[in-house]
């Protein structure tokens, strides 16, 4: 935009030199000149992408381009149609516009509708309902609700159907009262005309649950019906079991009278073993005799046997004297493993205890500097100063800070400084503002140093907080009749320099002309108020109430215009 208006200018510097109250020939190079000026200035503007115009747009500004190019490529388009309704959603969710919310998360699911993403649209409209509920838009609630029961109709899903149903005529009882005027508070958002419509609708959606829970009802009953007839199938198999139980019983009375006339036969085999007992008494006599002869021969197997074992013990010594060898070796590896563990347990203790202090010393580091500058200074050594196009920086200063130190001790003075100091770093932090530094009793902070830390609005709610912390501290203090601080604060928006100073105590700190003008809405401010430039106005005058003080006189800067946030 910049590089178009120093374009336009240098074409009206030209048109001003030619110009002169003269011939109709300089009136008509003046118009030649105006005319393709414009034109060039419109052809740089129209040659900016959505994406370029998005970016460069304020949030708000962001969430109507996403609903626009969202809405055009719906049905050309829906994956892009989608994307683009995510990132309205995401740019309402930061302003935290309901309406805007329920209108892109309604338009992302009617992009996945068109792209056959059920899952994904069921989704999105549940989320477009909860926000259009929360925004008071009953006429976006109730069309969620229908497309969410054509959903689950056509996944033939009846509980979720029924389900939706019954959500949807509870909402329309709830909020339309079943006719067209009610003096609800989503009156002012939908029409008379659009109310008895809606009480049709209920009618209609009544019926339909109606429908549903039949079908419902009537599943059930088919469910019934095939668990009797898997019933009767299991008492037909039981039977089938039994009978065949009876017929083996039958078999096995069978078998119990075969083996009756069997034991009979045993008794005659028992009479036969009894005389084949006296024979074999015989014959053993008679090997007995032939034992003995075997006998002497076996004894001089046996010596031979002796001899053999003299001489597998020897072989054994041999072997256990290898075995002990082997089992010393083994107790040596042992004890080697053991201190090789031993070692590697204390190297891993050290080890935890190295990065348990290198994390201590990386907290200490992100706790005076930012991540990325911290990064940096790890990575090269070094931080290189940045030049930022856009910071918002904050000053506060205690009033009669001076007379209040007198009256309190040096503990007790440092105690309160350290009391209110970190409950403004602990708010900053809820917002991913950057603390500068602390000069005596005044505290300096900035937004938009990084990518993530914070900008104007956000600036704004965080000194707004703290001069709600600063109320509560007066009113403890007031209650036990001892001392307290009331503060100023100034805030200014602008260009800054930012960098790291210093070689063994690291400092980050910021510079430039912005930072002396915060200072001076600091030192211009009323207490217990909020005094912002005319830059941050113009960031945060959509979001705050603003009242103008006009323009009030600055060391150094002649007539600034102040505004005190309400």
């Amino acid at each position: 935009m910049k590089k178009n208006t120093t374009f336009a200018l240098i074409f009206f510097r030209k048109y001003r030199k030619i110009t002169r109250p003269s011939s109709i020939k300089n009136n008509m190079r003046k118009s030649f000149l105006l005319f393709f000026a414009f034109f060039l200035i419109g052809l740089r503007l129209s040659a900016q992408t959505p994406e370029q115009r998005f970016a460069k747009a304020s949030k708000q500004d962001q969430v109507g381009i996403a609903i626009q190019i969202a809405t055009d490529n719906k049905s050309s388009d829906p994956n892009k149609a989608a994307t683009w309704a995510q990132k309205g959603y995401d740019a309402a969710q930061i302003i935290g516009n309901q309406q805007a919310m329920s209108q892109t998360a309604f338009l992302g699911a009617e992009a996945f509708i068109n792209a056959k993403a059920l899952a994904k649209a069921k989704a999105k409209y549940e989320r477009a309902a909860t926000h259009a509920e929360a925004s008071g838009n009953f006429v976006m609630v109730s069309d969620c609700y229908r497309q969410l029961i054509n959903i689950a109709t056509r996944e033939n899903d009846s509980k979720n159907a029924l389900r939706y149903g019954l959500l949807a005529a509870d909402l329309l009882r709830r909020k339309g009262g079943g006719n067209g005027t009610t003096s609800s508070p989503t009156q002012s958002v939908v029409p008379d005309n659009r109310y008895q419509q809606l009480a049709k609708e209920n009618e209609a959606l009544s019926r339909e649950i109606s429908t549903l829970r039949q079908q419902l009802a009537g599943n059930t009953n088919k469910a019934v019906l095939g668990e009797r007839a898997k019933f009767a199938d299991v008492q037909r198999q039981a039977e089938k079991i039994k009978q065949e139980a009876e017929q083996q019983n039958k078999e096995f009375e069978g078998k119990i009278g075969q083996m009756s006339a069997e034991n009979a036969k045993v008794v005659l085999l028992a009479e036969n073993a009894k005389r084949s007992k006296e024979k074999v008494e015989s014959e053993k006599k008679r090997l007995e005799a032939e034992q003995k002869a075997e006998l002497a021969e076996k004894e001089a197997e046996v010596q031979k046997a002796e001899n053999a074992t003299t001489q597998s013990n020897q072989l054994r010594n041999m072997l256990m004297v290898g075995l002990v060898g082997l089992v010393g070796v083994l107790l040596l590896l042992f004890n080697r493993f053991r201190a090789n563990q031993k070692a590697k347990k204390i190297l891993e203790e050290k080890s935890k205890i190295i990065e348990k202090e290198q994390q201590r010393s990386e907290e200490l580091l992100l706790n005076i500097l930012p991540p990325s500058i911290a990064e940096e200074l790890k990575r090269e050594g070094k931080a290189k100063a940045r030049s930022i196009p856009e910071a918002t920086v904050l000053f506060t200063d205690f009033k009669n800070f001076t007379q209040i130190a007198e009256q309190l001790t040096p503990e007790q003075l440092v105690a309160e400084l350290d009391y209110c100091f970190k409950g403004f770093d602990y708010i900053i932090s809820q917002y991913n503002i950057e603390k500068i530094k602390t000069i005596g009793d005044a505290y300096m902070c900035a937004a938009g140093l990084t990518p993530n830390s914070g900008n104007a609005i956000k600036m704004v709610k965080a000194a707004q907080e703290i001069q709600e912390f600063l109320k509560d501290y007066r009113e403890e203090k007031i209650a036990k009749n001892e001392p307290y601080f009331e503060a100023r604060v100034g805030i200014n928006t602008g260009p800054v320099v930012a960098g790291v100073v210093g070689n063994k105590k690291f400092a980050y700190d910021i510079w430039g002309d912005t930072v002396n003008l915060a200072a001076r809405m600091e030192q211009n401010g009323i207490v217990n108020r909020i005094n912002i430039s005319e830059s941050t106005y113009w960031k945060v005058k959509y979001d705050f109430n603003c009242e103008f003080r006009g323009k009030l006189s600055v060391k150094n800067k002649g007539e600034v215009e102040m505004y005190l946030v309400k």
